[in-house]
């Protein structure tokens, strides 16, 4: 991409970018799971997701003031060096558990599920998309929805940063609190429904600085929990195969619904439906969530 000035080749370059996100996404949830299978998984796996938030914010706290340095291609060459950073520290000081673990022994990978794990896989990855797609058509609209109802730019803009950040803390803390005291299932239900409540009361201007702040606080804290069913869903030498699968539609819903939101808004002129319609969506994480946690039972 910084190579060139060629339309067709930075496509090509933004393409290659994108295959390693969803790869490298597949590969740490999978050796997340692999490390903290039976152990604090909700936890690990909240921490590892606020990486997404948490890198986009420092991406938005460097790259422009690289950018006003030294142009775009200085920015996305510094997004290149930290890429690149990353994975040779990592592949310098990962050990998978087998290594580390007395107990633990490789595992030989296989390429397919069971009935069963095509259930559960197909469950938690809906569960997974629905909570990730209402999340980014909240990121997409909310801004809007405040300015609709009077709310000043930068007190819309300053509301939703702190909100960002609250949604990085509650995350982890939702995972925490779940495998410290079995409140799975209570915590993604009070998550969600407060998420959903939020949502919906958001763009009808009264108190709107208290929904904002009970989203970010509340609405997503289920995420590490969400995330986790991937280590119930499949047996071990089953999960690279697996993780495949859930992040497959996983990505596909979630680039479908900020479509379909921006749609309903141009459709009927007011975000209120695009924050209803990601409303419906957490409904939807919920509702697969308690499929998936029913057919465990069963």
């Amino acid at each position: 991409m910084v190579a060139s000035n060629n339309f067709s080749i930075m496509a090509l370059g933004r393409i290659v970018c994108g295959v390693g996100f969803v790869l490298t996404t597949m590969y740490f949830s999978k050796v997340t799971i692999d490390w903290f299978e039976g152990r604090e998984l909700a936890t690990a796996m909240g921490i590892l997701i606020i990486s997404w938030p948490g890198g986009i914010a420092l991406s938005q706290a460097i790259h422009p003031l690289v950018s006003l340095e030294v142009g775009w291609r200085g920015a996305v060459s510094t997004a290149s060096i930290f890429c690149l950073g990353s994975a040779v520290i990592f592949y310098a000081l990962y050990k998978p558990p087998e290594l580390i673990q007395p107990h633990s022994k490789p595992i030989k990978q296989e390429s397919k599920l069971s009935k069963e794990e095509w259930r559960k896989t197909i469950l938690a990855a809906l569960s997974w998309a629905f909570y990730n797609a209402g999340y980014l058509v909240f990121l997409s609209f909310a801004f809007l929805a405040l300015i609709e109802i009077g709310v000043s730019t930068l007190t819309a803009a300053a509301a939703l940063s702190f909100c960002s950040f609250l949604i990085m803390l509650s995350i982890p803390l939702g995972g925490f609190l779940a495998d410290k005291f079995s409140l799975h299932e209570v915590i993604v239900f009070v998550s969600s429904f407060i998420g959903i409540v939020s949502l919906l009361l958001l763009p009808l201007g009264s108190f709107w600085l208290t929904f904002s702040f009970l989203f970010g606080a509340f609405g997503m804290s289920g995420g590490g929990i969400i995330i986790a069913l991937a280590g119930q869903a499949m047996s071990a030498n089953r999960r690279a195969f697996g993780m495949g699968i859930l992040q497959t539609i996983y990505f596909f819903f979630a680039a479908v619904s900020p479509t379909i939101a921006g749609w309903l808004y141009d459709y009927v002129g007011t975000s209120k439906f695009a924050l209803a319609f990601a409303a419906s969506l957490f409904f939807f994480a919920l509702l697969t969530y308690y499929f998936f946690m029913k057919t465990c039972k069963n």
